[in-house]
């Protein structure tokens, strides 16, 4: 498994050791798991602070949620957004769209079937909720690109999303 594999290559911590167990990690999510049935395609983007974070510029931030929250409204039924919980703007579209905020994580996983962010780790709580995750990694993000290691999907911004 992609996160038991992480810890022994990249902590170098002894196999015999290690037992990753989403269940454990996060049991306190496993209680708030509605199962019904996901009918539509619903996407849901995780945003985040880069640009508080010192990762992108201000512009760059802006033009990587704008263009991915395009490509996902172009592919998907639904989208719905979460804000960063350190970044409580209300964001705002247009009445013909496809597009929603919402401030209810726990419901928009419960109703979503795919999460994208770029590397937040609210993307492996997803996995708890049935909820295939991707991590999109960029160019104009400044980080470790070794952590999309623990992502079993990962996008390139640059090649699958603007191209």
């Amino acid at each position: 498994d992609v996160y038991k594999d992480f810890l022994i290559n990249k902590f170098n911590w002894s196999e015999k050791n290690v037992s990753s167990d989403i269940k454990f990690l996060k049991c306190e999510l496993f209680d708030k798991r509605e199962f019904m049935a996901k009918n539509e395609k619903v996407a849901l983007f995780l945003m985040q602070c880069l640009n508080k974070a010192g990762m992108c510029s201000e512009s760059d931030e802006q033009f990587l949620n704008k263009t991915v929250l395009e490509y996902l409204s172009k592919r998907y039924d639904k989208v719905l957004v979460k804000t960063h919980p350190a970044d409580q703007v209300r964001l705002s579209f247009p009445a013909n769209t496809n597009i929603k905020q919402t401030d209810d994580l726990i419901g928009a996983f419960n109703c979503s079937t795919h999460a994208f962010s770029f590397s937040s780790t609210t993307l492996i709580e997803a996995k708890v909720f049935d909820v295939e995750a991707f991590a999109i990694n960029s160019k104009l993000v400044k980080e470790d690109k070794s952590i999309y290691s623990i992502f079993e999907n990962v996008l390139s911004f640059e090649d699958e999303i603007v191209s």
